[in-house]
């Protein structure tokens, strides 16, 4: 009989709820503090409660990292449970998580912590594999070493639209911002080895940009015909469809998932991000 394997990860993999419960993940939340309050991602406050709050006191959020004493509270009760643990972390380069849950790892046998070298639905591309290879029997030792070989091939990026959000928070200069407003320019931002770098910039109001951004990003990438993940945050309902429905016209993607940004990712790239998401083909696919 295989050992039970329970896959976790943090509320910054932007999974929601749904599949949290049809796939059994477990989430661990992170911080938010804003107006001299810390919320619980996902828990005590909604990325919409979020913009609200940034709004009315003119504060930009910030986002902490979750501590290894709540790491080590969250393996001990599911190995007590009789689990083996595979935790999927935001990546090391851009967070304290990875470390922290990599210390609180030291203190048990069956957890193994994957550093995910990503962030929101990259981290999310990894921990619904993990759950398949769980599914069909691997054990928490395999399914983490497939992981690691998985994370490089994770394209993640983002359109930015909210340069003002940006602003305030100090990752872009009042006369970048100006620019960028004042010719429609729309930043990107793209994952790479890990890290955050600045992408192109597009042009465009409305849906436009993220048309653009997704096309060209598509144009450079090979990607895989499997999933695609379409993040998105303070967008309409019918925005959401929209660009849905593009994505499908533009490449055969067999399953595409949108989801909403939680609040630790829309912390930082405000109102009207868009993300797409996906596994790049090998060299022998």
């Amino acid at each position: 009989m295989s050992k039970k394997i329970a896959v976790t990860t943090e509320s910054s993999a932007d999974i929601s709820k749904a599949l949290q419960k049809e796939l059994d993940i477990h989430v661990i939340p992170m911080t938010v503090l804003i107006c001299d309050e810390e919320f619980k991602d996902g828990v005590d406050l909604t990325a919409k409660e979020l913009y609200e709050k940034s709004e009315l006191y003119n504060e930009i959020p910030k986002t902490a990292g979750i501590s290894p004493h709540d790491y080590k509270l969250v393996f001990e009760t599911l190995t007590q449970q009789g689990f083996d643990v595979v935790h999927v972390s935001i990546s090391g380069k851009i967070s304290s998580c990875f470390q922290n849950a990599l210390f609180a790892s030291n203190s048990f046998e069956n957890v193994f912590v994957v550093d995910s070298l990503n962030l929101s639905a990259g981290m999310a591309m990894l921990v619904y594999e993990a759950c398949r290879l769980r599914d069909s029997g691997k054990s928490a030792m395999e399914i983490a070493a497939e992981l690691e070989k998985l994370r490089l091939k994770i394209s993640t990026s983002f359109l930015l639209e909210d340069t003002g959000f940006l602003c305030r928070g100090g990752r872009c200069s009042k006369a970048e911002q100006l620019t960028a407003d004042l010719f429609s320019l729309r930043p990107s931002v793209e994952v790479v080895g890990g890290k955050l770098l600045p992408g192109k910039r597009y042009r465009g109001r409305g849906l436009e940009a993220p048309k653009k951004y997704i096309v060209r990003t598509l144009e450079e990438k090979k990607a895989d015909k499997g999933m695609c993940l379409l993040n998105h945050s303070g967008l309409k309902e019918n925005e959401v469809e929209e660009l849905v429905s593009f994505v499908r016209k533009s490449y055969p993607f067999e399953k595409i998932v949108s989801n909403e940004a939680g609040c630790c990712i829309s912390s930082h790239c405000g109102r009207g991000c868009v993300g797409i998401i996906f596994r790049e083909q090998s060299s022998a696919d």
